[in-house]
């Protein structure tokens, strides 16, 4: 019960929505070559992106470089993500 009030108190920081689609192969019936097609697996799905910026100081003598990094919140894990998807 805690940990569901817990959830529910995160997802409601959530303000925007995702889609995830998937790269997978298809099969051309004509022509029998293999394709790749973009099939959505979630849409919609609740989310937040976080941005983090990091600046490095150990560099002597060169400009400073700055690294961000980004983090992408999602609810619960509907479908398991793999390398093969893209988060629009």
């Amino acid at each position: 019960m805690i940990q569901e009030a817990l959830r529910k108190a995160i997802e409601s920081t959530y303000t925007d929505s995702c889609t995830v689609s998937e790269r997978r192969k298809e099969i051309n019936p004509v022509t029998k070559l293999t394709d790749w097609k973009d099939v959505v697996v979630l849409d919609g799905q609740p989310c937040r992106l976080s941005f983090k910026t990091v600046q490095s100081t150990q560099q002597e003598g060169a400009a400073e470089e700055t690294v961000q990094s980004v983090k992408l919140f999602l609810s619960r894990i509907l479908y398991r993500l793999s390398d093969s998807h893209q988060i629009g």
